[in-house]
């Protein structure tokens, strides 16, 4: 019984050190670069994620998982800020993700978390973390801090460092270049003198095209009186005896 719980809280490190390292490995796999920018595409720009902020983060989020895969088998700061800082990683994805069950409604699709090496529905995802959290829990009861001032804290300093800078350099960055439009910020002045002269011209324009609508009704209105004063007039009268009495009928329709 000793030696269980002397060994169970290392088997619960490597265990959960193997998730950390497990998710990180998955969300660039197969191809590091396919699978970042598929991992910006799907999961954060749905979010509001900025195009141009949403690499970065990515790969700050898989460089915090190696880091801290790395800081759980170290005794530096174990109780006091790796414990606490994966408690605080896993619970903001489960928040998101209950997020999302509720607006979409439902349980389908792959969450991402351990993207397409080990496809998972939110549902799932959150169950397993809700599962790393109990560990970490446990754990965070059964270790110990090193003793004051033996912590060193170049120790994390120098492992996330060595995370970043081993995602940057396994994914680099292309310069990310906006359109015009969405880097320039629009400033709308209300000025009323504008917006009375404005109302003025829609108003006159208005007005001239009424007044244009009412015009051509009437020119038809007077076409089709010729046209019907012509129809009455080319019917023959049935008092044509002679010559002249056909000239004057068309001379009447003539005129």
């Amino acid at each position: 019984m000793e030696k269980v719980k002397q060994y169970l809280p290392w088997a619960v490190r490597i265990l959960l050190s193997g998730f950390f390292f497990l998710s990180a490995a998955a969300k660039l796999y197969p191809s590091p670069v396919l699978a970042i920018t598929s991992f910006e595409m799907k999961q954060l720009l749905p979010l509001g994620f900025d195009e141009c902020f949403a690499p970065f983060f990515s790969r700050y989020v898989i460089a915090a998982e190696i880091a801290l895969g790395i800081g759980l088998l170290q005794p530096h700061f174990l109780k006091s800020i790796v414990i606490p800082a994966a408690t605080l990683m896993l619970g903001i994805f489960s928040i998101h993700l209950a997020v999302e069950i509720m607006n979409t409604g439902g349980n389908s699709g792959n969450c991402g978390c351990f993207g397409e090496l080990i496809p998972m529905t939110p549902l799932q995802s959150i169950f397993k973390n809700i599962a790393s959290i109990g560990l970490l829990i446990y754990l965070f009861f059964q270790v110990k801090d090193k003793e004051k001032g033996q912590n060193n804290p170049w120790i994390l300093s120098s492992i996330f460092a060595f995370s970043s800078l081993f995602m940057f350099g396994l994914t680099p960055m292309e310069s990310c270049e906006k359109d015009s439009f969405d880097c320039t910020q629009v400033v709308v002045v209300e000025d009323d003198s504008s917006n009375e002269e404005l109302n003025t011209t829609l108003t006159d324009s208005t007005f001239k095209v009424t007044e244009s609508l009412d015009q051509l009704k009437s020119k038809e209105m007077k076409i089709k009186e010729k046209l019907n004063k012509i129809d009455s007039r080319t019917e023959p009268p049935k008092n044509i005896k002679s010559t002249d009495d056909l000239i004057k009928f068309f001379k009447n329709i003539t005129q």
